[in-house]
């Protein structure tokens, strides 16, 4: 659709609530614009919304432009008065919040960042000022390495990390029920401290550091190419497979475990049942034999006994 004829839309869309005074409930904006030729527009959207009480908004720039770093746009200063805001959702946006900034999400209780450049100290303000925040996202956020969520935000429910090149991660909130992190090798550190948490979702190199006896279901994700010292397969980081022995020992699988284990894209360790763990070998330079005999030789140094494996040798 040609800009001329999108901006007459949208246009016409707003106009009775603008006529009549009317509150905007949901405001959401996907559009196509890799020459940016449409900001004045947007921005002006935007700031009727806000001014209209708007309560869900959702501005997603879809790029066609080709490049994998699509310009991020500047988000406009009045967003950050919207005290009505329940749910925000941004994708390729820059924060541009200085310390003087004053930001009123009185009742902002869900926050979505996708392909989002913030600072940590941007991040940290916005939090501060979500009293109410019970769902928070990242994904594929710049500008930020360290995420660390403290115990301030005691509505906080569900939060979602995912290829934000973080280096350290520290969670602690008490009312927490559902965590995702999904990171590659740059993550260094885990820590998580949530007693309430029963959802938990990882991939990574580093095993994190926590006490799993809360967690109803759990999906942990690891490259043991990074993550074991390997000759002929066979010497392991004694570390890791400390904290792995830790994990399993105090998970009480009372909805079940799945423990995805990369080699080469060759070894997945699932559990079936509860207590059941299926090893899928794929390996077209090994013996499928020896194979076996070797990730059998690795479980019973990384795990106690009196647990029940099952190989399969594919």
């Amino acid at each position: 659709m040609p800009l001329e004829k999108f901006v007459e839309f949208v246009d016409q869309s707003i106009q009775p609530h603008l006529e009549q005074n009317l509150g905007i409930e949901e405001f959401n904006l996907e559009y196509h614009d890799a020459g940016g030729y449409g900001s004045s527009h947007i921005d002006r959207w935007i700031d009727l919304a806000v001014k209209h009480n708007v309560r869900v908004l959702k501005i997603d720039t879809l790029d066609n432009s080709g490049s994998e770093k699509p310009p991020y746009r500047s988000l406009p200063d009045v967003i950050y008065g919207a005290e009505n805001l329940t749910t925000l959702m941004l994708s390729k946006y820059k924060f541009e919040i200085t310390s003087s900034t004053s930001i009123r999400f009185c009742f902002l209780k869900d926050l979505y960042l996708s392909y989002v450049h913030i600072s940590q100290s941007q991040l940290q303000k916005v939090l501060d000022e979500c009293p109410f925040i019970a769902n928070l996202s990242q994904c594929d956020c710049k500008g930020i390495s360290k995420l660390h969520v403290f115990g301030g935000l005691v509505h906080l429910k569900s939060l979602f990390v995912a290829s934000c090149e973080l280096d350290s991660v520290i969670v602690r909130v008490s009312n927490l029920t559902k965590l995702t992190i999904i990171q590659g090798r740059e993550l260094e550190s885990v820590e998580i401290q949530a007693l309430s948490l029963l959802d938990f979702t990882f991939s990574g190199d580093k095993l994190p550091s926590m006490d799993p006896s809360s967690l109803e279901s759990a999906r942990l994700q690891f490259n043991l190419y990074r993550v074991l010292v390997i000759h002929n397969f066979r010497d392991v980081d004694s570390v890791w497979c400390t904290k792995l022995q830790h994990f399993l020992r105090k998970f009480d699988y009372s909805k079940g475990l799945m423990v995805e284990c990369e080699v080469y894209d060759s070894v997945h360790l699932l559990e079936q049942s509860r207590l059941i763990l299926v090893l899928l070998i794929h390996e077209g330079n090994r013996h499928p034999v020896e194979l076996v005999k070797v990730c059998r030789s690795w479980l019973e140094t990384t795990i106690t006994s009196g647990w029940q494996f099952t190989f399969y040798a594919m």
